[in-house]
């Protein structure tokens, strides 16, 4: 897959279609309240930086897509003290 060690390259790749992303609410809000991208939950993980996963909307009728939310879900969940 993809690689960016920087925040706004990889929600701009996100946006465009090329895959999910683990990103800072904060930097992909105006790109959620476009549509440009969607959270893919209802749910946050807590961390000591915020992160959050989005995807293009269309990446969300790849069930792999939802396979990586769930076990992401499932890693916070066994982390949380």
């Amino acid at each position: 897959g993809l690689n960016f060690s920087d925040s706004g390259i990889m929600l701009d790749a996100a946006a465009r279609g090329f895959g999910v992303c683990l990103g800072s609410i904060n930097l992909a809000s105006e790109r959620l309240a476009k549509g440009e991208l969607v959270l893919l939950g209802d749910r946050g993980m807590a961390s000591a930086k915020p992160f959050m996963l989005a995807a293009h909307p269309r990446n969300l009728r790849h069930p792999v897509v939802t396979e990586l939310w769930d076990w992401l879900v499932a890693e916070a969940d066994r982390s949380e003290p």
